[in-house]
């Protein structure tokens, strides 16, 4: 079985998918590109007081895909990106975010253009 559709939204030419097993992982891998936008709920350490280290937040955000990369030892993959869209009160646009995506996580991704990926990435 596949990865799991939720939601196909073709005028933002976005797809919304849940990542059920490992292989949903490896087929995200060969899917999600640079310059791509995907929006997922994460974890970000935010400075509400200055002089402290902050805390983890759980929010959603959009990031502009720069790096994908996968790995099998620790059962994710990493989409890191500039951040599009998020919070304002605790994100800067244009700041950088990883979004560690693991089994049982849903995300959103569009393209500029969706086409047949059914080749592998080289």
């Amino acid at each position: 079985m596949g990865l799991k559709i939720l939601e196909i939204d073709k005028r933002n030419e976005e797809v919304t998918v849940k990542i059920e097993n490992l292989n949903d992982l490896w087929t995200l891998y060969n899917i999600i590109n640079e310059g791509d936008e995907v929006t997922a709920r994460t974890q970000r350490r935010v400075v509400l007081k200055e002089g402290t280290s902050g805390e983890r937040k759980t929010m959603s955000l959009k990031l502009k895909v720069e790096t994908v990369s996968f790995h099998e030892f620790s059962n994710r993959l990493r989409v890191k990106g500039k951040i599009l869209e998020g919070p304002s009160d605790f994100v800067s646009y244009g700041s950088y975010h990883t979004f560690n995506v693991e089994v049982q996580q849903k995300l959103s991704i569009s393209k500029v253009k969706w086409q047949n990926h059914g080749e592998a990435k080289s």
